[in-house]
């Protein structure tokens, strides 16, 4: 069972557009964006933000908030390059394809 203590309350952040972005690059999340969120602190960033900024740089605190967390605190929402769960013999540019 699932526990009130196993969710975590993420906050996406908008643009002056309305549009969900990553609040630290700027960039607009769309279909494509890998999108991650930080457990500890719920906040959600583009994974290149988290990589560049926490990962490699070895800064394991919140971007926005300065609170401490470890590597598997980082959660992907989206990885747009995982199949799985995905019927990709559904996909339009497939079905299409000469041959197929």
């Amino acid at each position: 069972a699932l526990a009130l203590g196993d969710v975590t309350k993420i906050r996406f952040a908008r643009n002056a557009q309305g549009e969900l972005c990553c609040p630290v690059l700027g960039k607009v999340f769309n279909e494509n964006t890998n999108i991650v969120a930080v457990r500890t602190s719920g906040n959600v960033y583009c994974r290149e933000a988290v990589e560049e900024l926490n990962l490699k740089a070895k800064h394991m605190r919140d971007l926005l908030t300065d609170e401490a967390f470890v590597r598997k605190d980082v959660v992907t929402i989206q990885d747009p390059k995982d199949l799985r769960g995905k019927n990709v013999g559904e996909y339009d540019h497939l079905r299409r394809r000469p041959g197929a």
